[in-house]
């Protein structure tokens, strides 16, 4: 049994040898940014475990890519791959310099 809790996650910790039933992630919009290296680990902790549960006072509403390395911590099944979530919700879009995903929804009713 493991509880994080918006604290820094030790590289150690993501190279357990044994087999982790549950983990429990507090704070978890802190995982929104797949490029850090706490999303790394902790999101490797999270599947190599038999539950996780992901807890968060701060829900990521602006941003539905933010949502990605939850979702692919919890279900890595649901979506092929980053590409197919970010062009399904995020209206992913291929300009002069890449993919852009970072469509914000709107949040003004006229």
């Amino acid at each position: 049994f493991i509880f994080l809790s918006g604290i820094p996650v030790s590289p150690l910790l993501s190279s357990f040898c044994y087999s982790i039933q549950v983990v429990i992630a507090d704070e978890a919009h802190f995982l929104k940014n797949a490029k850090t290296k706490r999303t790394h680990s902790v999101v490797s902790l999270l599947k190599k475990s038999t539950r996780a549960l992901l807890l968060t006072g701060t829900p990521p509403v602006s941003r539905p890519i933010e949502l990605y390395p939850l979702i692919d911590a919890l279900a890595p099944h649901l979506f092929s791959n980053f590409f197919e979530y970010g062009k399904r919700y995020c209206d992913g879009r291929q300009t002069a310099f890449g993919w852009n995903f970072e469509v914000h929804l709107r949040t003004n009713i006229y």
